[in-house]
């Protein structure tokens, strides 16, 4: 049943104007008063049939196959084509899309990045790589990058070509392959410091030191899984840097392995709390030292959900995350085989 009272019914398989698709009008009366064919439909309802596909099949990791549509005839590619904002229209490009003879076709519209895996037995200019480079040389239209098993190569190279700015960025997601050898860090210039509309940020196996320096106004949700040990960032400087992310909802610490460079040594902790006012779920996998560090510094008044894994840890002191959770009204502790489950009640 569509918003406006309409059922769409159709006799045929294969959708196409000249076929039989017939709109039976029911409103209130149980009543068939009028039956068309769909070619006889005005834009407008054709646009609100498109959208509602569209709403039906929405899923914000990959852009709805809109292209279907325009090759059913010039009509509805008109009608498509005609409202690219409403009909979100992006284009996907995988590791085997022909993006340097292809991209051209297409409006200027929007581009989503998506790669699970790449071919290892390959050479990084072969034409898996060059695809993703390719489309990552129109930074003003990559709106979303999901890039999975990257290799140390391949991740140079994207990082070279992601050196300046990607305003219409919402989400970045890359993993790296997990292999022995010690992976490149991004560099300072990734991003040229700033991802203003950046929404999510998944980093797997890939180190990052200049995080905190970058300008993340948007971000909502920040995944830093398996943290290499040239990745480190200390708790101290994490403590400054999550509170300017406002808007921040999910943050996942996860390290590699229990590694902490500047143990405590009686450190001062700060006279106020920073507050993460948005913070509602909270993960971390690493040793009990620097948690300890990390949250005696901040303050989430909203959280409800907290999943904490120690390292090999069966005997561990930890006050300041007892005080953490303490703040928070309504968080109950779970001891669960050597790891700490804190859930809202």
């Amino acid at each position: 049943m569509s918003p406006e009272g309409v059922v769409y019914s159709t006799r045929t398989r294969c959708v196409s104007c000249a076929q039989l698709i017939t709109i039976t009008n029911l409103y209130d009366t149980g009543l068939i008063f009028q039956r068309v064919t769909i070619g006889s439909l005005p834009d407008n309802v054709l646009l609100k049939i498109f959208d509602f596909y569209r709403m039906s099949l929405l899923d914000w990791r990959k852009a709805w196959p809109w292209h279907m549509l325009v090759h059913v005839c010039r009509r509805w590619r008109c009608v498509v084509s005609a409202s690219p904002i409403r009909l979100n229209l992006q284009l996907l490009c995988t590791r085997t899309t022909p993006v340097r003879k292809t991209l051209d076709i297409w409006p200027c519209l929007p581009i989503i990045i998506k790669a699970r895996d790449f071919d290892t037995s390959r050479d990084l200019f072969s034409e898996d790589g060059d695809n993703v480079i390719a489309a990552l040389e129109h930074p003003d239209r990559v709106c979303q990058i999901h890039l999975g098993g990257l290799t140390n190569s391949l991740l140079e190279q994207i990082a070279i070509a992601m050196q300046e700015p990607f305003p219409v960025l919402t989400c970045l997601v890359l993993k790296k392959r997990i292999k022995d050898e010690i992976a490149p860090a991004l560099p300072d210039k990734f991003l040229v410091g700033s991802a203003l509309r950046l929404q999510t940020l998944h980093l797997e196996n890939i180190s990052f030191p200049a995080l905190p320096k970058l300008r993340l106004a948007d971000l909502v949700n920040l995944y830093l899984v398996q943290i290499p040990n040239t990745g480190y960032i200390s708790p101290e400087t994490m403590a400054t840097f999550l509170p300017v992310l406002t808007k921040l909802e999910c943050l996942s610490i996860d390290f590699q392995s229990p590694t902490y460079p500047h143990r405590r040594t009686g450190h001062l902790l700060p006279l106020t709390l920073a507050t993460l006012p948005a913070l509602t779920y909270f993960q971390f996998q690493g040793i009990s030292e620097y948690l300890e560090d990390l949250v005696a510094r901040l303050n989430a008044p909203l959280l409800n959900w907290v999943y904490i894994t120690f390292f090999n840890q069966l005997v561990f002191d930890i006050p300041q995350l007892t005080w953490f959770i303490g703040r928070t009204e309504g968080l109950s502790i779970v001891l669960l085989s050597g790891s700490l489950r804190f859930h809202l009640q």
